[in-house]
C-alpha cells in the first residue's frame, strides 16, 4: 500500500511566459472518495502547451487551460465513489469538464462524479500496445474533426477527394493518415524542410505528396485542412485559394477572435465545431470547425492503432523522449523558436510494466 505521506510531488505550471516546477509533499487531502490519482508513464508536449507559455493561445472564459493534457498512465489511487480500480491504464480526454491537475508532474489528480471521470479518464485495453510510446488524444481529435467534416458535407468517405493539408507537423500528418484511410488523396504542405523530411521518412505518403507550402495550387483541391499551430490571415488565404469553387475548408489550428470571413466569426466556428457556407473572393465554400473529441473517437483511435499499425504508425511520430526535469528548458526553447522538432516530444516518467484494465 502506498504511503502517501512520504511522497514528494513535483508539478509544473506556466507563469509569465515561463514554466516552473513546484515541489511539495503529496497533498493527501486530495485523496477523497471522488478522486482518481494517475501516475503518468509518459506525457506529450502539445502545440497548445507551447501557445499557453508564449501567450499565443487566446483564453476563452468558461474554458480550462490545457497545459499538460496528453498523457498515458496508471491509476495508483481510486476513491470509493469513482468506480475505478488501481492498476488500470488510462489516457485523458481534456475536453471533459472535470477538476484535474496537470499531467506535467509526478501525478495527475482528477476529481468529479463517476460518470464525468469515466469520460475524462479513458481506459486503454490490454491489447493496445504502449511500447514504443504513442499518444491517443491527438489522434482522437483528428478523428473527431475529420468525421465532423464528413457529417457537415453529408458524406461517409473521402473516396476520390483531393485533400490539401496545410501543416505537416504531428496534427497534419495524422490528418494525412486518416484522410487516406477514408479514401482521400492527401497532400501535405509545409514551409519547413525538416518537417517534410520527417513526414517522408514515415513511409506513408508518396514523395510527390509532400510539398513546400508555396507550391499549393489554386483551386486544385476538394478539401483543404488547416492544421498549422495558428491560422492567421496568410494561412486562411492559402486554404481559401487551394479549394475549388464549392469545396470545403476544415479549420483545426488555433484561431483568434478577429478571424472573420463574409460576416462569419471563424474563431467561433472552429471552437464550436460548427459549419457555415460563405463566399470569399467570389468563391463559394463550406467552412467547418474541428475541435475536441469524445469517447467514440478514443475507441476508434485505440482500435485502429492496435489493428492497423501499418496504416497508422503513430509511435513513429515521436521524435524525442526527455525526462520530466528537462520539461521547462525544452518548452522554453520551443516557445522561443530555438528548438523546433518535427515530431512529438514525450516526457518519460516511469517504465511500463504489467497493466490492468476492466
Amino acid at each position: 500500500m502506498t504511503n502517501w505521506n512520504s511522497l514528494d510531488y513535483r508539478w509544473a505550471e506556466t507563469s509569465n511566459g515561463a514554466v516552473q516546477f513546484h515541489r511539495q509533499p503529496f497533498p493527501v487531502e486530495m485523496l477523497t472518495s471522488d478522486a482518481v490519482v494517475v501516475r503518468p508513464f509518459y506525457a506529450g508536449i502539445c502545440r497548445a502547451d507551447i501557445k499557453e507559455v508564449s501567450g499565443l493561445r487566446e483564453f476563452v472564459p468558461g474554458t480550462r487551460h490545457l497545459f499538460g493534457h496528453e498523457v498515458i498512465g496508471r491509476v495508483v489511487f481510486a476513491g470509493d465513489a469513482t468506480a475505478f480500480v488501481e492498476e488500470q491504464t488510462v489516457t485523458l480526454n481534456p475536453n471533459v469538464d472535470c477538476e484535474r491537475t496537470t499531467a506535467f508532474g509526478d501525478y495527475l489528480v482528477a476529481h468529479g462524479p463517476p460518470e464525468v471521470l469515466h469520460r475524462a479518464l479513458v481506459c486503454i485495453p490490454e491489447r493496445v500496445s504502449l511500447e514504443p510510446p504513442w499518444l491517443p488524444e491527438p489522434f482522437a481529435c483528428v478523428i473527431h474533426s475529420l468525421d465532423g467534416l464528413l457529417a457537415a458535407l453529408g458524406a461517409d468517405s473521402l473516396a476520390g477527394a483531393e485533400v490539401a493539408i496545410v501543416g505537416a507537423g504531428n496534427a497534419g500528418t495524422l490528418f494525412g493518415l486518416y484522410a487516406q484511410h477514408l479514401g482521400g488523396r492527401a497532400t501535405l504542405f509545409n514551409r519547413s524542410l525538416p518537417r517534410r523530411e520527417f513526414a517522408r521518412k514515415l513511409g506513408s505518403f508518396a514523395d510527390e505528396r509532400i510539398c513546400p507550402l508555396d507550391s499549393v495550387s489554386d483551386g486544385g483541391f476538394d478539401i483543404a485542412i488547416l492544421a498549422t499551430t495558428l491560422i492567421d490571415e496568410e494561412i486562411l488565404g492559402i486554404g481559401e485559394r487551394a479549394v475549388r469553387p464549392g469545396g470545403a475548408l476544415l479549420l483545426y489550428g488555433g484561431t483568434w477572435s478577429n478571424l472573420m470571413r463574409d460576416g462569419h466569426d471563424l474563431n467561433r466556428v472552429r471552437r464550436t465545431g460548427s459549419a457555415v457556407s460563405l463566399v470569399s473572393n467570389g468563391k463559394a465554400m463550406r467552412v467547418v470547425g474541428g475541435y475536441g473529441c469524445n469517447e467514440g473517437d478514443f475507441e476508434k483511435a485505440l482500435a485502429w492503432y492496435a489493428e492497423q499499425p501499418r496504416a497508422f504508425p503513430l509511435s513513429r511520430l515521436v521524435s524525442a523522449t526527455i525526462g520530466l526535469e528537462a520539461l521547462p528548458e525544452t518548452i522554453a526553447a520551443m516557445a522561443s523558436g530555438k528548438y523546433d522538432p518535427p515530431g512529438k516530444i514525450l516526457i518519460r516518467n516511469q517504465p511500463i510494466e504489467s497493466r490492468r484494465t476492466p
